[in-house]
């Protein structure tokens, strides 16, 4: 998917991100983060499920700041799904609307 990177450097850590076609039916999640070793499992656009681009997009920031926060110290922040998901949300609306002068 071409808004979503394969692998980006974040705080000096080389992050992956994989998609999976199996990730909501074995693990309940859209996506997943998993911190140790740097990767970002997300569900793959499935035309059964109705999983739009959009929704990989905003799943992707969701997990993207799960392991910021992370990467930064603050596990407290990293596991708070509520600050997760607003920060993911303002992250989606605002590359959704950018505009270049």
């Amino acid at each position: 998917m071409r808004s979503v990177p394969k692998s980006f450097e974040l705080l000096g850590h080389e992050i992956t991100v994989e998609f999976r076609d199996d990730l909501l039916a074995e693990k309940e999640a859209w996506g997943m983060c998993h911190f140790q070793s740097g990767l970002i499992e997300l569900q793959a656009p499935l035309r059964e499920l109705r999983v739009t681009k959009a929704h990989v997009l905003a799943t992707f920031w969701h997990e993207f700041f799960h392991m910021a926060l992370y990467l930064l110290g603050r596990t407290d922040m990293a596991l708070d799904e509520e600050l997760v998901d607003q920060l993911g949300q303002a992250m989606l609306q605002f590359h959704k609307t950018k505009q270049f002068s």
